[in-house]
């Protein structure tokens, strides 16, 4: 991937204007993206701000320049072309101002990714995106690492899971029951005295999940933090039911 360093001012907006790619959709992103990144990057940010800022557009762009060098052909349905970009640029605005604000550095990876593939995923109609990034801001680390967690998962997943309580499963849980509640998982937590319970269907993935996790590379997170979850719900054996 070209390296584009982070945390320069005005990092996010040099490297959107450049981004001029040979096809007929090319300049997709400097359309929707730079009005915005420009308007943000010329706010009184603080540097934590502005560095999050630009590693999430920089990243994007990086990985967007190599995706098209690689044969690669940005989505054809014209919805960042001058007479329908201002619907894209509302859900990227949202998008940057969400990523300018995340507590959690780790999620900027996701923001990236979700940029990223909305360049090229033309079956996402930018209504939904906005849906998606919606959720995507309320989630922690933790629940996106569940997600690709369960997503890797998933062929063997089937079941109810009966643990031992906990505070640290009984939170961990509480934040799975949420994806739950989202509808990106099919399933749901149980609670008696003194066990709990993880039950999943036989495709524990929704659609809508399926793809929030495609959109934001949830499966592809640092395996490490994958197994923080794993850990979590294997301290206490379950016995499955």
């Amino acid at each position: 991937m070209k390296n584009i360093a982070a945390g320069t001012a005005g990092g996010a907006a040099a490297a959107v204007a450049q981004l001029v790619l040979p096809e007929p959709y090319g300049t997709w992103l400097g359309i929707a993206v730079l009005p915005t990144a420009q308007d943000l990057v010329a706010r009184a940010l603080s540097a934590r701000e502005r560095e999050r800022l630009d590693i999430v557009v920089t990243t994007a762009v990086a990985a967007i320049q190599e995706r098209i060098a690689s044969g690669e052909h940005s989505r054809w349905d014209g919805v960042f072309m001058p007479d329908e970009g201002a619907r894209a640029a509302e859900v990227i605005e949202m998008l940057l101002l969400a990523a300018e604000r995340e507590p959690e550095s780790k999620k900027l990876t996701a923001y990236s990714r979700f940029l990223e593939n909305l360049a090229f995923r033309h079956d996402v109609s930018i209504e939904t995106a906005g849906a998606l990034m919606r959720l995507h801001q309320q989630l922690s680390y933790r629940q996106l690492c569940a997600l690709g967690l369960f997503v890797q998962a998933r062929p063997q997943l089937e079941g109810s899971y009966v643990y031992r309580r906990g505070a640290e499963l009984e939170a961990l849980l509480r934040e799975v029951q949420e994806l739950f509640d989202m509808q990106l998982l099919i399933g749901e937590v149980t609670n008696s005295n003194p066990t709990i319970a993880l039950v999943f269907v036989m495709e524990p993935l929704t659609d809508m999940g399926r793809l929030f996790a495609e959109l934001t590379g949830a499966r592809d997170l640092p395996q490490a933090d994958l197994e923080l979850v794993r850990r979590t719900l294997d301290r206490e054996p379950p016995r499955l039911t």
